[in-house]
């Protein structure tokens, strides 16, 4: 910021580093973040025009954090060396399924099938390729970040959009009341979403220095709803 200015004040100058305006410290008091991760991957190269890649994650990444206003205090007074809590982190899902495909259709003037067709029906039916993407991501944790009274196990077996989970276990706290439920509840994650893209491409070839490229693209081609986490408000 200072070089985008004519003058800059004689105040400016006397912070530490003055080439930034505010430096934001993350993490502090000694909070702590792990994560752990696993990933197995199966690809086969180009043969044949067929190609394919699958590869699934285990990802389980959880962060340090103070329960309540009362656990932030004590935090405070220990250093860091009390007070903390481990909570997962809200946005990330623990698993993780990809696979992609690509093939070079057979049929064109340099492909398997319909080698001496004619140019023209070459530029219309032959040499096109085929790519579908696919993903599957699991649920992400849900974090209840409101105070409330909850009197038995939130979890249901068959959860649907109209009750993600037991929402009569759980009651507007009274006013000043100290927080009892817990941030998280082991295995009350949202609803995962898969999402599938395909495309289908043909180069066209203008001499040595040229060439066009026709795309027809489907982003997600089976129309796919993807919920977002439940709402937590009473």
């Amino acid at each position: 910021a200072l070089r985008n200015t004519s003058t800059v004040a004689l105040s400016t100058l006397l912070f530490p580093y003055p080439q930034y305006t505010a430096v934001t410290h993350t993490n502090p008091n000694g909070r702590i973040a792990k994560t752990h991760t696993f990933e197995i991957r199966a690809q086969r190269p180009f043969v044949k025009g067929l190609s394919f890649l699958a590869s699934y994650a285990y990802n389980n990444e959880k962060r340090q954090e103070w329960f309540d206003d009362l656990a932030q205090y004590k935090v405070l007074q220990s250093e860091g060396k009390d007070g903390w809590q481990w909570r997962p982190v809200a946005d990330v899902p623990a698993h993780r399924l990809t696979g992609a495909i690509t093939w070079q259709l057979p049929v064109g003037r340099d492909r398997t099938y319909g080698s001496t067709m004619p140019t023209a029906l070459d530029w219309v039916i032959g040499g096109w390729q085929y790519s579908l993407a696919t993903r599957f991501y699991s649920g992400r944790p849900i974090l209840f970040n409101t105070s409330y009274v909850v009197s038995g196990n939130t979890k249901i077996d068959n959860p649907t959009r109209d009750q993600w989970f037991d929402t009569t276990m759980f009651k507007v706290a009274d006013v000043y009341t100290p927080r009892s439920n817990p941030w998280y509840y082991d295995g009350l994650n949202g609803p995962g979403w898969a999402l599938t893209d395909m495309t289908l491409t043909k180069m066209f070839n203008f001499g040595q220095r040229y060439r066009l490229e026709a795309r027809i693209e489907a982003y997600n081609a089976f129309n796919q709803i993807i919920w977002d986490n439940p709402e937590l408000a009473i």
